[in-house]
Order: C-alpha cells, then sequence, then structure tokens
C-alpha cells in the first residue's frame, strides 16, 4: 500500500487527474479519496495575525496580574492531583 497527499484542483467537469509514478502504469489498484477543501493561505495568515495581536493585548492588559497559577489549577482540577503532588 502506498499513500499520495497531494493538492489539486478539479475541472469544470467535476474531473480530479493525478500524475502518479510510472511504475504503476497499467495495474489494477483500490482508491481511497478523501476531499477536504483547501484553506486559503491568505485567510490562515490574516487569523494568525488576529490571533497575535489579541495575545498582545491580553498581556498589555496585565489580565493575568495577581493569579496564581498553581492556586488556579488546583481549583479548576480538584478532581486529580498535580503531577509533583502524588
Amino acid at each position: 500500500m502506498h499513500t499520495f497527499q497531494l493538492n489539486a484542483q478539479i475541472n469544470e467537469h467535476g474531473i480530479l487527474s493525478v500524475a502518479l509514478p510510472k511504475e504503476w502504469a497499467k495495474q489494477s489498484v483500490n482508491i481511497l479519496l478523501v476531499l477536504e477543501p483547501q484553506a486559503d493561505s491568505t485567510d490562515a495568515q490574516q487569523r494568525k495575525l488576529k490571533l497575535k495581536a489579541s495575545l498582545n493585548n491580553a498581556v498589555s492588559l496585565n489580565i493575568f496580574d495577581g493569579v496564581d497559577g498553581v492556586e488556579w489549577q488546583k481549583v479548576q482540577r480538584q478532581d486529580r492531583a498535580l503531577a509533583w503532588e502524588e
């Protein structure tokens, strides 16, 4: 079994063409085809920039000032001990 991953464009007739290695020519094969819409790279980049700006804003607001991370974790996870307390 061989796995190939590629990005491809389906034409206006719904036809997908895939060039495979020549050693596969004239062979009968089973094919599993998973279609997944390709994310627009500009959308992903814009999302990263927005997330970075939001995180920088949270840091500048000092929103975690006075919060003891260990105590917060104990309150949130009362159902089990922290790793260093076992």
